[in-house]
């Protein structure tokens, strides 16, 4: 996210694409290993997942692995902190998204939001 720096990362795979090869598990434990080592040379990444797709579309429908480090990140907007996972609907331009709330806090002619 822009103002928190933090990354989460979701890796989609149809796993039925590795039906045919003898060790397909080992396939998905290379994918882990590869994606958990993604974090030493990038720090910024807090959240890894592996998400099992059994659809051939471009989605994030499966079950999700966590596979390195925290279950969400973190960002904040106009002092409000948002917890942001694999299944959220956030917006990713953080900058953006504080220009719109703002225009909507002041079309509202309120001061704050309310938690």
């Amino acid at each position: 996210m822009h103002f928190s720096g933090e990354i989460l990362i979701v890796l989609s795979v149809y796993p039925k694409y590795f039906e045919n090869n003898n060790d397909s598990q080992k396939v998905f434990e290379d994918i882990k290993a590869f994606l958990s080592s993604l974090s030493q040379k990038f720090p910024n990444i807090h959240s890894v997942y592996l998400s099992h797709n059994g659809n051939l579309a471009d989605t994030l429908i499966g079950d999700l692995e966590l596979v390195y480090g925290e279950p969400v990140i973190h960002e904040t907007l106009l002092g409000l902190m948002f917890d942001i996972g694999p299944q959220s609907f956030f917006q990713t331009n953080s900058q953006g998204a504080e220009i719109l709330y703002s225009l909507v806090k002041d079309f509202a002619h309120t001061d704050s939001f309310q938690t």
